[in-house]
């Protein structure tokens, strides 16, 4: 179902928009400043965010960097307004990651023909970084954002942890229960690693088996401790199978002037020791 944020600190501006959105049977949250657009966000991310540049609180510029720089909401399709139509504006809008400018007063038409871009651009946009078979980021965007966090993390001077999770025996579990319940299985654990992380983690498919769960602003100890309480978790469940379903994990903190190849590998040596405990 589609979906459309609308935030602006106007309540007129709201109510043109919902009536709209209603008639072309879109679902739509409102906002009226950036924080509260980031706190609903952060709850479950919207097809579209249509977001004006002036309100109180946290304005549209900021909103937008926020909304890219976080893995989990990047793939929105943003949409500015603006009562300014100055080069300049729409240049700092679109440097922030805005996809679209309109300025005010805009006509409805516009805008919703700009909305169906967005939606369109937002499955296209999922169907490249996510996985099919977990709904996880994928392999490929989870090396891109890591570099992101990477660079969040240096920059901010926060720790960042990293957490390779391998599903054991995977082979003898598709040899003996059938890839299909292979599958069912590596869904499972999506979701159990999916209830286990906390909002502002990004949590992936990594490989076959494999699953990276990246936790910003978390150091070692911690993140060892929920390490250890998702594997729990995992024996603990009921898969529906005869076979007994256990995970490895290894954990890593960032460490100063880090690369991601170092980063991984380091996971990956810990990794490998767990397993062969």
């Amino acid at each position: 179902m589609v979906e459309v944020l609308i935030v602006d600190d106007e309540a007129t501006i709201r109510e043109m928009l919902s009536v709209h959105f209603d008639l072309a049977k879109y679902t739509f949250r409102e906002a009226g400043n950036g924080e509260e657009a980031l706190d609903l966000l952060d709850d479950h991310v919207s097809d579209v965010v249509v977001l004006d540049v002036m309100m109180p609180v946290m304005d549209g510029l900021e909103t937008c960097r926020r909304i890219r720089e976080n893995p989990r909401t990047a793939l929105a399709y943003v949409i500015m307004l603006t009562a300014k139509d100055s080069v300049d504006d729409k240049v700092a809008g679109l440097d922030m990651g805005a996809d679209a400018y309109l300025s005010k007063p805009f006509d409805p038409k516009e805008l919703m023909a700009q909305v169906r871009v967005g939606i369109r651009t937002f499955w296209d946009r999922q169907s490249t970084l996510m996985d099919p078979l977990t709904n996880l980021f994928n392999g490929r965007s989870f090396n891109a954002f890591l570099e992101m966090e990477i660079g969040r993390a240096a920059r901010y001077g926060h720790p960042l942890s990293l957490v390779l999770l391998e599903l054991n025996d995977f082979r003898s579990i598709n040899d003996s229960l059938g890839h299909a319940v292979g599958d069912r299985i590596l869904v499972q654990i999506a979701e159990l690693l999916g209830t286990g992380s906390r909002r502002g983690d990004l949590t992936s498919h990594w490989m076959v088996e494999r699953f990276a769960w990246l936790l910003p602003e978390s150091g070692i100890d911690a993140v060892a401790i929920a390490k250890n309480r998702l594997k729990a978790t995992i024996s603990a469940f009921d898969f529906g199978v005869d076979q007994k379903i256990s995970i490895s994990a290894g954990v890593a903190e960032l460490e100063e002037r880090e690369n991601p190849s170092s980063f991984i590998r380091r996971a990956e040596t810990a990794l490998v020791i767990d397993r062969n405990r």
